[in-house]
């Protein structure tokens, strides 16, 4: 008997064997950053191109927004492509991400906050602001989330603007512009 890889994970018409495997490598790559970055060993000098991406760190997690970017964008790309397909329904897509999230998240900063007693870098961490190391080591990682969250919020409203017609289409490349000079006026 073959194993069947999409046997309760997906249904086949979402399931997109080849994506689970870029998954795979994106795991696989956070994995060794972080086993490297334990070990205390220090990178040669020059090292191979395979080991530029284990210790850049942030290849991993690069591949993680650019698929979640993709997958989550699917429903709408469709909606945009076919008329017959109506596009999401917002309180599902936002209900549905809150559940995923929220509730672990929550409960790790709780932990943190409790153990650490920084009460106010853990509401912070709560209103998804970026906490980086104030926590060490529990919120290390909490940068992802508050990166997730903006946008988890942000996909849909763009979508939905794209769709409205030529003066939302104008205000989305209004509010994507004054954001690429925000970012770029930061560096």
């Amino acid at each position: 008997r073959a194993l069947d890889l999409e046997s309760g994970i997906r249904s086949s018409s979402t399931y997109i064997f080849e994506l689970e495997c870029i998954r795979g490598l994106a795991i696989a790559l956070v994995f060794l950053f972080h086993i490297y970055g334990i070990s205390g060993i220090s990178p040669p000098p020059e090292h191979s191109l395979a080991m530029s991406f284990i210790v850049s760190g942030n290849t991993g997690v690069t591949l993680f927004f650019v698929l979640s970017g993709f997958l989550l964008g699917q429903p709408w790309l469709k909606s945009f492509i076919d008329n017959t397909i109506p596009p999401p329904h917002l309180w599902s897509f936002y209900a549905a991400r809150a559940l995923r999230v929220i509730p672990l998240y929550y409960a790790a900063v709780l932990f943190s906050v409790i153990v650490s007693g920084e009460w106010l870098v853990g509401l912070e961490a709560m209103l998804f602001g970026f906490v980086g190391f104030d926590i060490f080591p529990y919120s290390v990682v909490w940068w992802t989330l508050s990166t997730e969250v903006q946008f988890y919020v942000l996909l849909p409203l763009g979508f939905l603007l794209w769709l409205s017609g030529k003066p939302g289409k104008l205000l989305l490349l209004a509010i994507l512009g004054a954001w690429l000079y925000f970012y770029v006026s930061r560096v």
